[in-house]
């Protein structure tokens, strides 16, 4: 929602009705092709080998080998013209007072850090630098360009890949871009084994809790801070406090 409400709020208090804003929402979350089970981020990093040229990822739960992937939509946002400047700053932004274009969805084999190294390291030597920046290194590597997108997101690491993003994918260089990682699956009704930061939904938080606000004081909140800052074992002893 936080994401969202950034993409409105550039629509509606942008004075240019035809700029462009585009989002690029990226996933990882990945279904074990064996036991079907949803494996996150951290069990599919973990399950990467220390060979810099395999590809497979070792399911946490079967041990099964498998490649998976980085799931991408993009996603193109303009401001409804019917709306005018003055209506737009007294409105809530709204998505649905946007005009939405589906452009492109595209799945990728998801790279390790040291498969992403290795590649890096190759082009560079064959290629220089600077040749990372062009878009043939775009049209000809998309699989390595698009795990660089992710990882440096993923890491809130600084990159002229970011900035190059209009030019490489052949869009207006004025268009803005807000690029999204999700660890998560869409479905997460369907899901066995539900992300921690949604379990205060479930019916089943009512069994250890008198009621969800409990849940979320207590338990939530306290954990995504401690991730903010990093602080794992705070985390772990919360989580075993209750």
């Amino acid at each position: 929602d936080q994401e969202l409400s950034l993409i409105t709020h550039a629509c509606y208090h942008d004075d240019n009705v035809n700029k462009e804003f585009f989002e690029i929402f990226m996933n990882s979350c990945h279904e074990c092709h064996n036991c079907k089970c949803y494996l996150y981020d951290e069990q599919l990093l973990a399950g990467f080998s220390s060979d810099d040229s395999s590809l497979l990822t070792r399911c946490s739960y079967c041990q099964f080998s498998q490649l998976c992937n980085i799931n991408i939509n993009i996603k193109q946002y303009r401001q409804n013209p019917n709306i005018d400047k003055s209506s737009r700053l007294s409105l809530d932004p709204d998505l649905k007072n946007l005009i939405c274009n589906h452009i492109n969805t595209l799945s990728i084999v998801y790279y390790s850090p040291l498969v992403v190294r290795a590649e890096l390291e190759k082009i560079i030597k064959n290629h220089g630098s600077m040749y990372l920046n062009t878009n043939e290194f775009f049209k000809l590597y998309p699989t390595l360009f698009w795990n660089l997108i992710w990882y440096f997101k993923r890491l809130s690491l600084t990159s002229s890949f970011l900035y190059n993003l209009p030019l490489l994918l052949n869009l207006p260089q004025s268009a803005k871009f807000l690029i999204v990682c999700s660890w998560e699956k869409d479905d997460l009704e369907t899901q066995t084994n539900r992300p921690v930061a949604h379990l205060h939904t479930s019916p089943l938080s009512g069994l250890l809790f008198e009621n969800s606000v409990d849940f979320v004081k207590k338990v939530i909140i306290p954990s995504l801070k401690a991730v903010q800052l990093g602080n794992i074992m705070a985390i772990v002893s919360n989580l075993m406090d209750h």
